[in-house]
């Protein structure tokens, strides 16, 4: 087995070679990460699509409610003391 090493190590010009177990083993960590990868990146995706709905409700919401002002400034009635975060 090291003179297989040795010898290969001499033909690549490499200190260093991968055996088929260490390729394997490399091979499933880097399948692992990409999985994880794309199943955050999911994720990310659908966050950003919710923030954009809710941004977009917000926005809705403080036009009606502006709409809602108006009205009851014009009718003469009593504003309450309504707050928009």
């Amino acid at each position: 087995m090291a003179s297989k090493k040795r010898e290969l190590s001499e033909k690549t010009g490499k200190d260093e070679v991968v055996t088929t177990v260490q390729y394997k083993l490399l091979l499933n960590k880097l399948r692992n990460k990409s999985n994880l990868y794309k199943r955050k990146k999911a994720e990310m995706e659908q966050l950003r699509a919710e923030q954009q709905i809710l941004e977009r409700t917000i926005e809705l919401l403080e036009e009606r409610f502006e709409q809602i002002r108006e009205t009851n400034v014009t009718n003469d009635l009593p504003l309450r003391s309504l707050t928009v975060h």
